[in-house]
């Protein structure tokens, strides 16, 4: 465990503490504003993913704050936006990060609705038809952007057939990588066995805080 840097340090020094459920922390003293910052990073994106789910773990990313059994569909956004907050996330090759950013009274909640939203994401099938063509409609917008359009090509000539040749996002196909099952408080559930093998404590990157 490192020591965590003196008040007033623009650099602080981050202090890291191993979980006993294998999540390892990183907590980051942030003293320029009255805010949280809350980041889940997931030791999984596009090269993990067989040629049948390409694209899923991108699809996932965008579906996560879809809802929960105990928040649904909007309750996640709502909840966010009307504490002043903001929440994101991004999907690389080797990697799927969340972050959400509350205002620092309100730590617990940005904690408790990543977690949520990680552990039991409710993969609702309207949301995922849904959010199936925000996804298309975002890969077409970056075949239509120069520079995305470059990357590609330059990655595609790099890598070949190596897993970083091809794009962290691709028309999502959830029926290659979903089941539907029984729940008790949906109908349908759909469980990815992507997210079962990827989201296991030892798979999660350090959830990083940085709090006043």
């Amino acid at each position: 465990m490192t020591t965590p840097g003196r008040p007033g340090d623009l650099h602080p020094t981050p202090e890291r503490v191993r979980l006993a459920n294998g999540l390892t922390a990183v907590l980051q003293p942030h003293d320029a504003a009255e805010v949280a910052a809350v980041q889940l990073w997931v030791r999984a994106g596009a090269r993990d993913e067989t040629p049948e789910e390409a694209g899923l773990s991108h699809f996932i990313e965008h579906l996560l704050f879809k809802g929960t059994p105990s928040r649904g569909p909007g309750v996640i956004d709502q909840t966010i936006s009307g504490l002043g907050g903001e929440m994101n996330a991004a999907t690389s090759q080797d990697w799927t990060y969340f972050h959400v950013v509350l205002p620092a009274a309100r730590l617990d909640t940005a904690l408790d609705i990543l977690a949520d939203a990680a552990q039991h994401a409710a993969f609702d099938p309207v949301e995922v038809e849904r959010e199936r063509h925000v996804v298309l409609e975002e890969i077409r917008r970056a075949e239509d952007t120069p520079s995305a359009a470059l990357w590609r090509v330059l990655s595609r000539g790099h890598f070949g057939d190596h897993a970083y040749g091809s794009p962290s996002s691709a028309p999502p196909r959830p029926s290659a990588a979903c089941r539907t099952r029984p729940s008790s408080t949906t109908s349908t559930a759909p469980t990815c066995r992507t997210t079962r093998r990827w989201w296991w404590p030892g798979a999660c990157r350090p959830p990083r805080v940085s709090r006043p």
